[in-house]
């Protein structure tokens, strides 16, 4: 039985809890002969109007891709065959690592290349340095003395080159070249695979190495929205994988118009350092961008629409509120422009706008 009659009690309040909840809940009978009573005046909000500098903004498409600047596309050194590929698509590697393995006759030519032009820079040093000899005695020219020297330059740049060459590519005596990294990063692109046999015609890269630390968002901008875009306008830039917004800015417009889709390219760079960005991502892109024209400007919850017109309630004191009639001409987030209507310092109301509405223009 107390259990009973506690549940009873408990019930009971909750009954009387609800029913003085609602006895305050705001109503029209909160509103009499056009005034507001003090418990209508507790439950409404008021916003004063401002000069604002109207802002915009623009919706558009976009899709992720990689920042070209810290991207390199990897080419083989000579056709060949592939006996060994250390990475897959995705992966992370360090500069300097080793990618693949090239078995490839034109390996050895490098090595037979570098041996004689070796031989010409020993052949060139000494007909320098005899040269300079015979110029100091007066027996050659000047003229000579300096194509001496040019060409035993021209012979040590060629060295250099192909010991470059030899040391990127790691080229042993066995006809085989390594390619390695040339930068740290994720591999984005990877067209081999082993027993794959590059041939000497094939201009393809067979690796892409970028570092998507760093992304750029490519977005589409529409031929009647191309004068309204400028670098330096803010971003917003969404995905449908993650529900965070990412900040940007335009830092570069194309000049070039896409024949098919009729489209301009705008550039927006992110810093991706979580990785989550990935490319080929589409994205929805919102540009920010203002005039420098100012318009008044309140809360949109102002904006009362009835019978294909706008109208605020302006508020004087709480028998004297005004049914305005207004000419919004743009919304920004939660503030609305207004062409005619309304001067700033004006009051209106934002919120239960709507009942003090239907309480004062009623037939």
């Amino acid at each position: 039985m107390k259990k009973i009659r506690k549940y009873s009690i408990s019930i009971f309040s909750l009954l009387l809890l609800f029913l003085v909840s609602c006895t305050h809940a705001p109503k029209q009978e909160d509103i009499v002969n056009n005034c507001l009573n003090d418990s209508m005046l507790k439950s409404i909000d008021f916003d004063t109007v401002k000069m604002c500098i109207v802002n915009h903004e623009l919706k558009m498409t976009g899709k992720v891709s990689f920042d070209q600047e810290h991207t390199q596309k990897i080419f083989p050194l000579a056709s060949g065959r592939v006996t060994d590929v250390k990475v897959e698509l995705g992966d992370f590697v360090k500069k300097g690592d080793v990618l693949a393995v090239i078995t490839s006759g034109e390996a050895a030519e490098y090595e037979s290349q570098l041996s004689a032009a070796e031989s010409r820079l020993i052949v060139s040093e000494r007909n320098m340095n005899a040269t300079k000899d015979m110029y100091k005695d007066g027996l050659t020219s000047e003229r000579e003395y300096i194509s001496s020297q040019k060409e035993y330059q021209m012979t040590q740049a060629e060295v250099n080159k192909l010991k470059e060459v030899q040391k990127i590519y790691s080229i042993s005596g066995l006809s085989t070249y390594t390619i390695h990294a040339p930068i740290t990063g994720y591999i984005v692109e990877k067209r081999i695979t082993p027993d794959f046999h590059i041939r000497a015609d094939n201009s393809d890269n067979i690796f892409t190495i970028s570092d998507i630390s760093d992304v750029w968002v490519m977005v589409n901008l529409f031929e009647v929205d191309i004068d309204k875009v400028k670098v330096g306008y803010e971003a917003d830039i969404k995905t449908l994988s993650y529900d965070k917004i990412y900040h940007g800015t335009v830092d570069k417009i194309f000049n070039v118009v896409d024949p098919i889709t009729k489209t301009l390219k705008a550039r927006v760079k992110l810093h991706n350092a979580d990785y989550a960005l990935k490319p080929e991502m589409f994205t929805s892109v919102t540009l920010f961008y203002n005039d420098i024209v100012q318009l008044p400007c309140v809360n949109s919850n102002a904006i009362i629409f009835s019978q294909n017109k706008n109208y605020v309630m302006v508020y004087h004191d709480k028998c004297n509120i005004e049914t305005r009639l207004v000419e919004p001409v743009g919304q920004f987030k939660d503030k609305s422009y207004i062409k005619s209507g309304l001067k700033p310092g004006e009051k209106v109301i934002i919120k239960l706008q709507l009942l003090v509405f239907n309480q004062m223009n009623q037939n």
